[in-house]
């Protein structure tokens, strides 16, 4: 029979008993009634995501709704679970088994599925899902949480997006993050504040700066490392490259520290407000969940542990600080006192561990465009450490940075962008453009020498390379042991 719900003096007594039981006891006990219903998809082949319903799983409840971004979820889980191990399920007439996900195409708009459980009583519990899959990319929405202090979320802040946020001076605000959404977020900020905006970045990936092109007249904040990263015409003259240190002042005694942890990418950068205890962190620390050291252009892991060190330097004795972290679906436990300090202090005990070979982490394996990436999952304390077991070490003859600009301090466009351990590029450069000006910088301090086409500069010194058609830069550096590393630079004009 269909619930509910009749059976017996026994099913009389099932139907009431909640009334006095709570409900995980009476799930345990109660056959033909799922004890969890669970909605994800993959945003990578390594991050799953996990949606939620409109409301919790209830044993008198059988509709549920739920509302996903189309971004990420054209393939669809739904994993449905009965405790009794007898029960039949079944998803739209399609038997499953209990607990495993079972996938399907999710189309845009509305998806009805009818989850059926047969028990060995006799019964069956008809649950109704219905799944709106919809455009969400012209969708903002925000919360309020501290004094000026705005999270922003696009994508109608469905799991898997970015968090940024927007934070108020008595002169200023500023956005830290733009996310990559596609509707008018300038006007949908002017719904919080109307105080001039300026705009800072926390590193160079799409989905952190993806909207900064909509603040042409603002002045936006970047790691100069980092702004290769960007499309050039998204860049202005009102773009101001951070260094380590450098303060973003709003007005009011509010003040943003920018401090460089490279790792996730070479330019990272962390803003610190010490005033009201806050770290905006982007994905310099992961989200509470896991940081990505795999990618192509992440540093060494040896970097990344300098950078980490550097940062607990500066926040050293703040223990009442507050993590507004890059996406907050991932934080598993608020990012706040002593839990903050602690995650800055299990990821850098992670990256010792594993320079040191005492810990190695699962080996996991993802796609990156159609590179198939190879990675480490380690995992200390609340630190997520996901890393490339081929770049651990910076090797002696490494640069750490290597800038090329025309004369007049434009940027030119690398592919890829730079990297230590990447040592072949193409920079394109205009036809109208007669030179490039070189500078290298070596990572380690010792080093012997560099010479840019065979001329020896010295490291942060550079070089003018005349340009007459296409051709070739060629940095080479020596390290302290003998060692050489060769950057060719192929220009295109």
């Amino acid at each position: 029979m269909v619930r509910g719900y009749r059976l017996s003096w026994l099913g009389f007594v099932f139907a009431v008993w909640p009334v006095f039981m709570p409900v995980a006891a009476l799930h345990a006990q109660q056959a033909g009634i799922l004890s969890s219903l669970e909605i994800g998809s993959h945003k990578t082949p390594i991050e799953y995501l996990r949606f939620p319903l409109d409301q919790p799983l209830s044993a008198s409840r059988f509709d549920y709704t739920a509302t996903v971004s189309d971004q990420y979820t054209a393939k669809f889980n739904i994993t449905a679970t009965d405790p009794a191990a007898n029960d039949k399920i079944t998803i739209n007439g399609v038997a499953v088994k209990s607990g495993v996900p079972y996938e399907v195409d999710l189309q845009e708009g509305v998806n009805k599925y009818e989850i059926t459980v047969d028990s060995d009583e006799a019964t069956t519990a008809r649950y109704h899902l219905t799944v709106n899959r919809k455009d969400l990319s012209k969708v903002y929405t925000s919360e309020k949480i501290g004094d000026g202090i705005w999270r922003v979320f696009d994508f109608g802040g469905t799991r898997g997006d970015e968090s940024f946020y927007l934070i108020t001076g008595a002169k200023r605000a500023l956005l830290l993050d733009t996310g990559m959404g596609k509707g008018d977020l300038p006007a949908y900020l002017r719904t919080l504040t109307n105080l001039p905006i300026d705009v800072a970045i926390t590193h160079g990936h799409g989905d952190h700066f993806g909207q900064v092109n909509e603040f042409k007249n603002s002045t936006v904040y970047i790691g100069e490392q980092d702004a290769t990263r960007l499309p050039l015409d998204f860049i202005t003259p009102k773009f101001h490259y951070l260094k380590d240190g450098d303060v973003i002042d709003l007005g009011g005694g509010r003040q943003l520290e920018a401090i460089n942890v490279p790792g996730h990418t070479i330019g990272s950068m962390v803003y610190l407000d010490r005033k009201d205890n806050l770290l905006i962190t982007g994905d310099a620390l992961s989200s509470g969940s896991m940081v990505y050291m795999f990618m192509p252009n992440t540093t060494a892991l040896d970097e990344y542990l300098q950078g980490l060190k550097h940062l607990q330097s500066k926040i050293n004795g703040m223990n009442d600080l507050t993590f507004l972290v890059g996406h907050s679906y991932q934080e598993k436990v608020p990012l706040k006192g002593a839990a903050a300090q602690e995650l800055v202090a299990d990821m850098r005990a992670a990256a010792e561990k594993v320079l040191a070979g005492q810990l190695v982490g699962k080996a996991a394996y993802t796609s990156f465009g159609t590179h198939k990436l190879e990675l480490r999952q380690a995992y200390v304390g609340l630190a997520g450490l996901w890393y490339n077991p081929h770049n651990l070490h910076t090797a002696p003859g490494a640069l750490n940075y290597l800038d090329i600009k025309t004369p007049e301090g434009q940027l030119l466009k690398w592919d890829p962008v730079f990297a230590s351990q990447t040592t072949t590029y193409t920079v394109e450069a205009p036809a109208s453009i007669s030179a490039a000006v070189v500078t290298p910088t070596a990572y380690w301090p010792n080093y012997k020498r560099i010479t840019v086409n065979g001329r020896e500069v010295k490291s942060g010194g550079s070089h003018t390379v005349q340009l007459s058609g296409a051709g070739t830069i060629d940095v080479v550096l020596t390290g302290n042991d003998g060692s050489t590393e060769t950057y060719s630079v192929h220009v295109k004009r």
